[in-house]
């Protein structure tokens, strides 16, 4: 993940993120006021903000911009969009459905997390689009796929090379002893790791990262133990798409899932009222 960084590239750089700043920004605030979006100092805070942060760790960290070109797309793009939105309109589709399977039995409907944004931009307006997928959806891929993903094969890769130049110590002293035998323990463990998941990609250390990261995933959004699922299976499609179609599939997947919702919301409810009849 090097990549060598010229004075003259670092300053194409800055001024590139800097002119997206502003420009993003005049923007925003220009069709917030024109077309009284309501867009008030929280939304742009989360969503636009959290994207400029993002951003600016992409473009300033070495190799980090170079890495996510490279994982953006790693497969046929028709296929790496068309199999995970299929799957993640099932799923939405059934789980609403069971989130109104209470009212039925004279209790209230599964509530959404704590923690989701709910706020309504309008049904299916391009603001929606925006605010509901496409910045959520970028920020959340690389915060729960693409960094911890990189960032562990950086850590592990680093200790699994660098366990031939730590040798033994010569003193008895107990903290240097344990403090070898962590880092031993570490660079078997980082070994383990390094090969069998990023290099040989095995099945059952590749479904620890997703179950993993999807159970992140899904707790960042304060569910309860009922509503739980609403956010891990999504999180499991999104992660197999990162890994298995590359970061741009699992970014779609995520943004049309957030944004068709209010879709799925009202088809399951008409299910439902067709069924009981």
């Amino acid at each position: 993940m090097t990549e060598k960084i010229t004075p003259i590239k670092m300053v194409l750089k800055i001024i590139c993120f800097f002119s997206f700043i502003v420009i993003s920004g005049l923007i925003i605030g220009f069709l917030n006021t024109k077309y009284s979006i309501g867009l008030n100092k929280s939304d742009i805070e989360l969503f636009w903000g959290s994207t400029i942060y993002l951003v600016s760790f992409l473009v300033f960290i070495p190799g980090l911009w170079k890495e996510f070109k490279k994982q953006l797309i790693t497969a046929n793009l028709l296929k790496a969009v068309l199999i995970p939105l299929i799957f993640i309109f099932t799923v939405d589709y059934i789980s609403y459905i069971i989130r109104y399977i209470p009212l039925i039995f004279g209790y209230q409907a599964i509530e959404v997390a704590a923690g989701q944004h709910t706020r309504n931009y309008g049904y299916l307006s391009i603001w929606s689009l925006l605010f509901k997928g496409i910045f959520p959806a970028f920020n959340e891929e690389i915060l729960f796929r693409f960094l911890p993903y990189n960032g562990l094969l950086l850590l592990v890769s680093f200790l699994y090379h660098e366990r031939n130049n730590i040798s033994e110590p010569n003193t008895k002293n107990i903290i240097f002893v344990l403090l070898y035998k962590f880092f031993n323990f570490l660079t078997i463990l980082s070994k383990i790791i390094y090969i069998s998941l990023f290099k040989e990609k095995d099945t059952f250390a590749t479904c620890l990262w997703v179950l993993g990261f999807s159970f992140l995933f899904a707790m960042a959004h304060e569910p309860n133990i009922i509503n739980f699922y609403l956010y891990f299976i999504p999180g499991v499609i999104f992660s197999v798409s990162f890994l298995k179609y590359g970061l741009l599939s699992s970014m779609i997947c995520h943004a049309v899932s957030n944004y068709t919702s209010p879709l799925w919301n009202k088809l399951a409810i008409l299910t439902l009222v067709h069924f009981l009849k």
